[in-house]
C-alpha cells in the first residue's frame, strides 16, 4: 500500500507527505515492567505540519488514485510560539537554527534507551530495565527543569527498532515493522515536544551490521543464516533489494515521525565505521576509506531530503574522529557526529579538554559544518563515580568554549539521573540563555593565565569585542575533590578592540552571576584580576555599548 497526503497551502504551494500503518496502544506499569495493549483497530495515518498560516486543503491519494480529491478536507493553520524545525544555519553554517530564524543551540545527554544492560560503571545503583517509557517520563521532566533541550535516541533491537528478527517479541523480519516500538517512540516523541526537547535519532545501530564490535550480524534478519538474501553483513551496502529495504524503512519513519519539529536530526548509522563493510580497511590502518559506506551515505541522504517535506537535519556517526573523513565529506550530510572519549591511545589519552580540542580543530572543522559530540565520558566502559563527575563537569564547559554547534554527548544517562548530577547543565544552560553565536566571527581565543604555582588554564571563544572563557584548575578534568581555592591569579587578553569592558563572573556549579568588574583594552592587551577560583570559574567578556545577544535569540 502507498498511502499518500496532497497539502495545497494558501499560497498555492503543494506538498506531500507519505502515509504509515498506525495501531493504537496503552500502556501499563505492571510488576515495575512496562506492558502495552493493542486498543481498537489499525489505521492509516498521514501526519503533516507547516510553518504557513492560513487555509488549506488536502486530499489523499492510495496506491496513486485520489481519494475526495473533488471534496478536499480543509483545515487552518494559525499562529503559535513554536519556532518550527531545526536547520544548519543560513547566517553561519558551523550553527544551527529554527525556521523561524531563533538560535538553537542544544544541551544535552544521550538516552540511548532505558537501560544499559553492559553494566558499565563500577559502582552499584539501581538500574530501571523493563520500566520501557516510564522511564522517559522521569528522564525528560528532569531534563527540561534543567535547562537541557536535546538528546540521542537509538532505533535498535533492544529499543524502538523497527525491523528485525521474528523470532524477537513484536518483530516480524524483512519489510514487517514492529508496531509496538512505533508507539513508543511515538510516545518520546510526544513527551519530547511537551517538554522542550529535541531528539536526535539514531535510525540504524552498528551493530546490526557489525561481526565483530557490538555484533548483532548473528541475529539479523537479513543474514541468509536467518532466511534473508545477504551472505555477509557487508552486502547491505552494495546489495539492490538492501538498499531498498533501507529506503522503505527511511520513508515509513519518516511518514510517522517526520511531521515532529522535536526531530532534530535523522541520523542514518550510529557508529558507523565498527560495520563490517567499513571495518575491514580500517581496524589496521586509521587513515584507510571503504569504498562503498560513503557512496550510500550520499544515496540515503539524498533519499531522505526527497521524502521528507519538514526538511530535518541529516547526519550520521562516526565513533573515532580520525576515520570518517570520506563519510564527513558528503556534501548531503548537514551536520556531524563524533566521540570524544578521553582515554583514546591514539589521541594521546589527554584529558576531555585537550581531546575536545584535538577532535574539533585537527579532525573536524575542516569540514566546514555544525559538528558535535555524540558520545564523551572517560573510557567507553568501566569509570568511577568521581572520574564522571569530572569528565561531566569538564567536557560541558570546555565544549560550550570551542566552535561546537551545541553541547552535547555525555554518554552516562544513568549516572546523571540516578547520581543526581542535572546540577552541572542546569548551572550551563543559565549560563548560555539568550546568547547566540551566528555570525560573530568567534575563534578559538588565545588567553595567558598566570597564577601561583601556574595550576590554572583557560580555553574560550573570542572575537574583536567579546570572549566567553572557562578558568580551571588542570587537576578539574580528572576530579573535582580535593582542590583547594587559587587566589591571585589574572586572565590576559589578546585581540580586542580598545575600549571599555564589562567582564561577568560566573559560579560554573550554581549557574549563577557571581560578581563582575570592568577592565580597560589598551594597544591590543587586556588584563584582568580573576576572583577567587574555586575548582573553576567561567566569564562573559564585552566591549562597553555593544549589543549582548541578538533579537532572534528568544
Amino acid at each position: 500500500a502507498d498511502i499518500r497526503g496532497h497539502f495545497i497551502s494558501p499560497s498555492g504551494k503543494h506538498v506531500e507527505a507519505p502515509g504509515f500503518f498506525y495501531q493504537e496502544y496503552s500502556r501499563q506499569l505492571a510488576g515495575g515492567v512496562e506492558r502495552l495493549t493493542a486498543e481498537r483497530g489499525s489505521v492509516w495515518k498521514v501526519r503533516f505540519a507547516t510553518g504557513e498560516m492560513g487555509k488549506w486543503r488536502g486530499y489523499v491519494k492510495v496506491n496513486q488514485t485520489a481519494l475526495m480529491k473533488d471534496r478536499p478536507f480543509q483545515f487552518e493553520v494559525v499562529r503559535s510560539d513554536n519556532p518550527g524545525y531545526i536547520r544548519r544555519s543560513r547566517r553561519d553554517p558551523q550553527y544551527l537554527e529554527f525556521t523561524s530564524g531563533k538560535f538553537f543551540y542544544p544541551i544535552g545527554h544521550n538516552l540511548r534507551s532505558p537501560s544499559d544492560g553492559r553494566r558499565p560503571y563500577a559502582y552499584r545503583f539501581a538500574t530501571p530495565e523493563g520500566k520501557g517509557t516510564y522511564i522517559y517520563d522521569d528522564y525528560f521532566k528532569k531534563m527540561a527543569a534543567a535547562g537541557e533541550n536535546m538528546t540521542r535516541i537509538w532505533m535498535c533491537s533492544w529499543w524502538c527498532g523497527l525491523e528485525w528478527n521474528k523470532r524477537w517479541h513484536g518483530f516480524g523480519g524483512i519489510g514487517r515493522y514492529n508496531v509496538e516500538n512505533a508507539w513508543r517512540l511515538d510516545y518520546l516523541v510526544e513527551q519530547a515536544a511537551k517538554h522542550g526537547l529535541y531528539i536526535a535519532l539514531d535510525t540504524t545501530n552498528h551493530g546490526q551490521y557489525s561481526i565483530e564490535i557490538d555484533h548483532e550480524w548473528e541475529n539479523n534478519p537479513y543474514n541468509a543464516a536467518n532466511g534473508g538474501f545477504l551472505q555477509r553483513a557487508r552486502e547491505f551496502f552494495t546489495n539492490q533489494k538492501a538498499q531498498q529495504k533501507y529506503k522503505d524503512r527511511l520513508r515509513y519513519t519518516i511518514a510517522r515521525w517526520g511531521y515532529s519539529p522535536n526531530i532534530m536530526a535523522w541520523t542514518l548509522f550510529s557508529e558507523v565505521e565498527f560495520v563490517e563493510e567499513y571495518w575491514q580497511y580500517s581496524k589496521h590502518n586509521a587513515n584507510d576509506f571503504s569504498p562503498h559506506v560513503a557512496p550510500w551515505h550520499g544515496k540515503m541522504a539524498t533519499f531522505v531530503r526527497s521524502t521528507d517535506p519538514f526538511g530535518h537535519v541529516v547526519s550520521t556517526h562516526v565513533s573515532h574522529p580520525w576515520r570518517g573523513h570520506d563519510i564527513w565529506a558528503r556534501p548531503e550530510l548537514d551536520l556531524l557526529q563524533s566521540n570524544a572519549y578521553s582515554k583514546y591511545p591514539e589521541l594521546g589519552q589527554v584529558d576531555v579538554v585537550a581531546t575536545l580540542s584535538k577532535i574539533y580543530h585537527d579532525k573536524l572543522k575542516q569540514f566546514g559544518r555544525p559538528v558535535i559530540i555524540a558520545e564523551y565520558g572517560g573510557h567507553w566502559m568501566k569509570n568511577s563515580r568521581s572520574a564522571l563527575d569530572a569528565e561531566l563537569h569538564s567536557g560541558l564547559w570546555a565544549t560550550a568554549m570551542m566552535p561546537y554547534a551545541g553541547n552535547t554527548g555525555f554518554w552516562w544517562w544513568l549516572h546523571v539521573h540516578f547520581a543526581d548530577r542535572y546540577s552541572h547543565y542546569q548551572a550551563l544552560a543559565n549560563y548560555m540563555k539568550g546568547e547566540d553565536r551566528r555570525g560573530k566571527a568567534l575563534v578559538q581565543g588565545n588567553f595567558l593565565v598566570t597564577s601561583p604555582g601556574d595550576v590554572l588554564k583557560a580555553v574560550g571563544l573570542q572575537n574583536a569585542s567579546s570572549a566567553n572563557v572557562w578558568v580551571y584548575h588542570q587537576q578539574v578534568p580528572k576530579s573535582l575533590r580535593w582542590i583547594l581555592p587559587v587566589r591571585g591569579a589574572t586572565l590576559g587578553f589578546a585581540g580586542l578592540k580598545e575600549g571599555a569592558y564589562r567582564i561577568e563572573f560566573w559560579d560554573t556549579y550554581k549557574g549563577v552571576k557571581a560578581s563582575e568588574t570592568k577592565a580597560r583594552c589598551v594597544g591590543g592587551q587586556m588584563v584582568v584580576k580573576l576572583p577567587e577560583v574555586n575548582r573553576d570559574i567561567a566569564l562573559k567578556v564585552h566591549l562597553e555599548g555593544t549589543a549582548r545577544t541578538s533579537p532572534n535569540h528568544k
